[in-house]
């Protein structure tokens, strides 16, 4: 029998500056930011909360001491999960700040989120269902978005995905990337450098790096433009 892979750990990319929704930014990081009256990040930590997730790990860097009021919150609100916070002297980017982080994790493979965006569980808990897309061979598993339910999104697209589910920038249609995923920490600890991009992962030929496409909707707040269609969305709809 094959056991199951235990995955009940996530990591919140908290690290940035936000700058493109400044002035907001300015004085409040922005995964702290509150969409009706709620923290971007409280959003995904509900979430998680609901498939009992045991240690939600957040990176910091900007303005950490909001950070660690708002863990004096969150950690009252769910008392059964072990909330850690990583600060960064310096910005070490998505991928050097899971390398910094990855002492605080147990297990091999590591749940990891854009901890400035909205997660909307609407046919299925969003992250529940990309652990269970999830098998060994994969180096990482990304969750993508088509754009009809890619919320505050206007780009182009980041990559498609080939006819066994692995990422391709040369197919098409391309998909949104929401900033889920799950890696293999292993591959993580394996670069030399401390500050280098998750960017570089996924280009890496070398890795398994597989895509698959989040049922759900999906609530990108890049600007201020995104921050409204975000509110927009949550006064239409009783799922958040």
């Amino acid at each position: 029998m094959v056991s199951k892979i235990i995955i009940d750990e996530a990591m919140l990319l908290c690290a940035g500056f936000g700058k493109r929704l400044q002035p907001l930014t300015l004085t409040t990081p922005k995964p702290l930011i509150k969409v009706n009256a709620k923290p971007i990040i409280e959003y995904t930590i509900d979430s998680l909360a609901k498939i009992n997730i045991k240690k939600i790990i957040i990176n910091a860097h900007y303005l950490p001491e909001q950070f660690e009021t708002f863990l004096e919150y969150i950690k009252n609100k769910y008392l059964y999960i072990n909330f850690v916070l990583s600060f960064e002297p310096e910005i070490m980017e998505s991928g050097g700040g899971v390398k910094n982080a990855i002492k605080y994790f147990t297990n091999s493979k590591g749940l990891i989120i854009n901890g400035d965006c909205i997660y909307i569980d609407k046919e299925e808990n969003t992250f529940e269902y990309l652990i269970n897309k999830y098998e060994e061979n994969m180096d990482a598993l990304m969750l993508f978005n088509d754009f009809h339910n890619a919320y505050g999104f206007d780009g182009k697209g980041d990559y498609g995905l080939d006819e066994y589910g692995r990422i391709n920038r040369d197919e098409k249609p391309l998909f949104a990337f929401n900033g889920a995923q799950i890696i293999d920490l292993n591959v993580i600890a394996k670069y030399e450098r401390d500050y280098f991009s998750l960017r570089d992962v996924y280009s890496n030929p070398a890795l398994n790096i597989y895509g698959t496409l989040n049922p759900n909707p999906w609530l990108h707040i890049g600007d201020v433009k995104g921050l409204e269609e975000a509110e927009k969305f949550l006064n239409q709809t009783s799922l958040a």
